[in-house]
């Protein structure tokens, strides 16, 4: 089943390249990360040397002024690349739905239906994250309960987030597809992640390796390593969007590939 999940979805990939274009999005707020990084780097080197750095220290005012457009500009980019994530994410249900009913993929028409339900999945991750943030505070509460309190929260939490994740992977498709939000959209994805919990684990499990290999086999090569690998993840993000619809397909509609 999982294996099954797996091969249809590269098989849209190779029926249909250009599923893979959304991805080119998310270099985006990348390249603007990296230039805001660069240019930081670039105004410490040149007015932090030892000496101003030492001065620097003594007038935390000086220094916080100085550093504050550099924090603003990451925290407006952060935002900005969960927005543009968020696109992404409710571009590709109607993109694979397209595939799977053997119609033509229009970017266009697909772009138009992660528009109508952009507000809708932000909103059911606002919830997703404040819940977990809620379910985390007594966890975290309990570390001052000494070591065994520490080990004990630790493991909550890490427990946690992983029932977070496995139970949110079907949210987009819920949103998208069947339109719905909130805390509906949330109960439906835990639902379909219960009542397939093991082929959903072992997909989303297969697709971190995939990534993971497939990142550390191009960063290897010399000189173009880098510039490969960054390629590569543009079809290793689109296999693992595609996944998450044609799963909910498989398991939630029952539909055979």
């Amino acid at each position: 089943m999982v294996l099954e999940v797996m091969e249809y979805a590269a098989r849209i990939i190779r029926r249909y390249p250009k599923v893979v274009l959304p991805q080119v999005l998310a270099w985006i707020p990348t390249a603007l990360f990296s230039l805001l990084f660069a240019s930081g780097m670039a105004a410490f080197a040149k007015h932090f040397t030892m000496r101003s750095f030492t001065e620097a220290l003594s007038n935390m005012q000086a220094t916080l002024n100085a550093v504050m457009p550099y924090l603003a500009a990451f925290a407006a980019l952060m935002v900005f690349a969960v927005l543009v994530n968020t696109f992404i994410n409710a571009a590709y249900p109607p993109l694979v739905q397209q595939a799977i009913r053997r119609k033509p993929v229009m970017l266009s028409a697909a772009f138009g239906t992660a528009r109508e339900r952009f507000l809708s999945l932000l909103w059911a991750y606002f919830l997703l994250i404040t819940l977990v943030l809620v379910a985390c505070v007594p966890l975290v509460l309990l570390m001052l309960a000494g070591p065994l309190g520490v080990i004990t929260a630790v493991i909550g939490i890490v427990a946690l987030v992983f029932v977070a994740v496995l139970g949110s992977w079907q949210l987009e498709p819920v949103v998208v597809i069947e339109r719905q939000g909130g805390i509906q959209a949330l109960r439906r994805s835990f639902g379909i992640a219960r009542h397939a919990f093991w082929q959903a684990l072992g997909v989303i499990a297969l697709v971190v390796v995939i990534i993971m290999v497939v990142a550390a086999a191009f960063e290897a090569i010399p000189q173009v390593g880098y510039l490969l690998s960054l390629v590569a993840a543009l079809f290793t993000s689109a296999l693992a969007a595609i996944t998450k619809t044609v799963f909910y397909y498989r398991h939630a509609k029952k539909k055979r590939l």
